[in-house]
C-alpha cells in the first residue's frame, strides 16, 4: 500500500493545488520563524535518532561480550572435566 501511497502523497501537491500550498521549502513560502522551527525540529530528531542508535549499539556490544564470556566459561568447564 505504501508503494502506491507515497508517490500519490508526493505528487498531490502538484495535482490538487487547491488543497495544498505547494513546495514551501523550495519556493521560500515559509516565514523565517516557521523555517527556524522546522530546522530546529529536524536537528533535534536527528540527534534523538543518533542517541537511540548509540544506545542500541551499547546494548549489542554488551550482549556480544556476555555471549563470548559464556562461551569461554563453557570451554573452560569442558576442558577441566577432561
Amino acid at each position: 500500500i505504501g508503494f502506491i501511497d507515497v508517490p500519490v502523497v508526493y505528487f498531490s501537491v502538484d495535482w490538487w493545488r487547491t488543497l495544498h500550498p505547494g513546495h514551501v521549502l523550495l519556493t521560500g513560502a515559509l516565514t523565517p520563524k516557521m523555517l527556524q522551527t522546522f530546522l530546529l525540529t529536524q536537528l533535534v530528531m536527528f540527534f534523538f535518532a543518533a542517541v537511540l542508535v548509540a544506545i542500541r549499539y551499547r546494548i549489542e556490544v554488551r550482549r556480544d561480550a556476555r555471549v563470548e564470556e559464556e562461551a569461554h566459561l563453557a570451554l573452560q568447564l569442558a576442558t577441566e572435566a577432561r
